[in-house]
């Protein structure tokens, strides 16, 4: 019982650790100067760059099963590598071309003029899926090992950095800067 404790328990700190991220990432875009377009914008995105980051996800698992000598975990970066790009196809494919306009109007819903915006910030989000690939390659690694806390430390580090570009992006004013919501929308919003 203690061995399971032990490697539980640094899993579950990790993954309320990687939790608290979507909320520091709320609780700046909430201090914007149009909090309703800027949350909605990256809710949507981030909504449909989870959907797309699930195959990714799956490559944690098979790390954890399969990722025991050199060769093995060589097969996995490789095909880790082929999702990777693939999934990078569909989501540049999605946020660099009209497919987007597409897919945010007729699948998410997104009004009109908020299209951009939200293509904007899927355009960013990714990005984060070579860090996802990685991630869970380390973090099936770390799992297969059982050494559970290094994954707490490296969340805790994650964390710590989020909440030192949260504080300067706040403190420099860059979360006011918001050209991109037409005036009457602002009308109907308040």
């Amino acid at each position: 019982m203690k061995k399971i404790v032990s490697f539980y328990v640094p899993l579950g700190i990790s993954s309320l650790i990687a939790a608290l991220t979507h909320v520091i990432v709320n609780a700046v875009l909430a201090r914007s100067e149009h909090p309703s377009f800027t949350l909605s914008s990256y809710a949507v995105a981030v909504s449909l760059c989870l959907l797309l980051e699930t195959p990714l996800t799956a490559v944690r698992q098979m790390t954890t099963k399969f990722g025991y000598d050199r060769k093995s975990i060589h097969s996995i970066g490789i095909l880790c590598t082929f999702v990777a790009v693939a999934v990078l196809i569909i989501g540049w494919s999605i946020g660099l071309t009209p497919v987007g306009n597409l897919v945010f109007q007729y699948v998410f819903g997104v009004s009109p003029v908020l299209i951009e915006p939200t293509k904007n910030v899927f355009q960013v989000l990714t990005l984060l899926y070579i860090l996802v690939a990685v991630r869970n390659i380390y973090q099936g690694l770390i799992i297969n090992k059982h050494r559970t806390a290094w994954m707490t430390f490296s969340s805790s580090i994650r964390i710590i950095v989020m909440l030192i570009a949260s504080w300067f992006l706040i403190r420099a004013g860059w979360t006011n800067e918001d050209e991109s919501v037409p005036p009457f929308l602002l009308q109907v919003f308040s």
